[in-house]
């Protein structure tokens, strides 16, 4: 009779254990959507903001205007020695 109280005891704990198993992945199932909503927000509004929405071509566009800020820096070197050479004229 002991052993069949410890019994079901044990089999009471795992049931407990079992629906706040269940419990805890509906409440991170629950905050991986919030997440995922938040998420998509996000990216809706720096599209809306006219930014590409693919990561590649949020790169390639990051990558030429660093190249535009560089050739933009040659050619203001160049005009400074282009109006220095006519001075000198």
């Amino acid at each position: 009779m002991e052993s069949d109280n410890r019994r079901k005891k044990i089999a009471d704990a795992i049931g407990a254990v079992s629906t706040e198993f269940k419990d805890f992945d509906q409440e991170v199932q629950a905050i991986r959507d919030e997440i995922a909503a938040l998420h998509k927000g996000f990216r809706d509004e720096l599209t809306k903001q006219g930014l590409p929405p693919g990561g590649k071509d949020r790169e390639a566009k990051k990558k030429a205007f660093d190249e535009a800020v560089v050739a933009l820096e040659e050619y203001r070197k160049l005009c400074i020695q282009w109006e220095e050479n006519l001075a000198a004229c």
